[in-house]
């Protein structure tokens, strides 16, 4: 599955015109993590926001606290990229 896929699949920017989501895909860096790898953590800058494409990201509280399961296609850091507040929350 191709980048512009993934994108056009996404709930948040389904409904963007073809030149606008071409905009996006030319601005988005895809990234591969190996299972367990730390994606962001609790307090961490907020710079980037990830769209989840494949796995199951585990979302843990800043103590270790287990929370739940990203699902596919769910934005996360979102929040604070657009409040540039460090996230809550770590994703691994």
């Amino acid at each position: 599955m191709n980048l512009r896929s993934i994108l056009a699949e996404c709930e948040l920017f389904a409904q963007l015109t073809p030149d606008v989501l071409d905009a996006l895909v030319a601005h988005a860096t895809p990234l591969t993590l190996r299972g367990g790898s730390k994606l962001f953590a609790t307090g961490d800058p907020s710079d980037a926001m990830f769209i989840v494409a494949t796995g199951r990201p585990k979302v843990t509280l800043a103590d270790g606290g287990f929370l739940g399961y990203s699902g596919r296609l769910e934005p996360r850091g979102a929040i604070g990229l657009c409040s540039a507040a460090a996230p809550p929350r770590t994703l691994l």
